[in-house]
């Protein structure tokens, strides 16, 4: 049901209506990690959680076994990790 959901409805639209189904969002998640990286990664852009962006770059570099390809996602988890440590201090203050 929820990947139908996925086809049928635009980015902005299935996001919106998974965030108001606690259960389904945690379903679709897990099953992100687990078969889909870059729709993990879609959905935590449109949560706007740089610190889990980073974690899924961080997968991603782990799991290639090219050198230039595991830089560029260790680069820019380190530049999501940045982002997500400047938006907490901002927070604190």
């Amino acid at each position: 049901m929820i990947n139908h959901l996925r086809r049928v409805l635009d980015r902005n639209q299935f996001y919106g209506v998974l965030s108001r189904y606690e259960t389904a969002l945690s379903l679709y998640t897990r099953y992100c990690k687990e078969r889909n990286l870059e729709e993990l990664k879609d959905l935590y852009e449109f949560q706007n959680r740089p610190d889990l962006i980073a974690f899924v770059h961080v997968k991603k570099a782990h799991a290639t076994q090219d050198s230039n390809e595991r830089k560029e996602h260790l680069r820019a988890a380190l530049s999501y990790y940045k982002q997500a440590n400047s938006f907490a201090a901002k927070v604190r203050l």
